[in-house]
């Protein structure tokens, strides 16, 4: 998988694919902070999603790169440790249960099941990265009571997570980082 990390952050990643078991922070310390980027990487190769789909491997690195810098290490949870963690908790779900094959039928895009399973994978993961991009560390109701401009900008609803999704596919559209274009 030419991987651009250390032998250690290999090792961890190699082992935390058919496991539930990783160490997010030992990651980041492994991979000079850059725990959900490599992850991101290492998942999307070792699951075959960046040849299915033939993705751009630049942009989809560039992608994650952006994701991860948008988690504050200076936000004591929702940071980028937490965000690898999210990640591969989900790549585990999805691995151990075979959820993407049961769910598949549900949205059926076409008579291809196993390029459907493999894209709600994408879906999952994607999804599992950018759960809490850019998170101030406030909850909603702090945004809101504060007259916050996210909260302003959401009318009050479900501050983060519309601020999340809306700013991860901001990053999507740029060009760099489109890597399904």
């Amino acid at each position: 998988l030419d991987a651009p990390w250390s032998a250690s952050a290999t090792s961890m990643l190699t082992e935390s694919y058919h496991s539930w078991q990783i160490d997010t922070l030992a990651l980041a310390e492994a991979t000079g902070n850059q725990p959900l980027s490599s992850l991101g990487m290492f998942l999307f190769r070792a699951s075959g999603l960046v040849e299915r789909f033939s993705f751009d491997p630049q942009r989809l690195a560039t992608f994650f790169l952006v994701i991860e810098e948008g988690y504050d290490d200076a936000v004591s949870y929702h940071n980028r440790a937490h965000a690898a963690s999210v990640l591969h908790a989900m790549h585990a779900v999805l691995q151990s249960s075979g959820l993407a094959k049961r769910v598949e039928p549900a949205f059926a895009w076409g008579g291809d099941a196993s390029r459907n399973e493999a894209l709600l994978k994408v879906a999952c993961l994607v999804a599992a990265a950018v759960h809490d991009y850019e998170h101030k560390g406030l909850t909603n109701d702090f945004l809101v009571n504060s007259a916050d401009e996210r909260a302003l900008a959401y009318n009050d609803q479900h501050v983060n997570e519309h601020h999340h999704l809306a700013a991860a596919f901001a990053v999507l559209q740029r060009p760099e980082c489109n890597f399904m274009a």
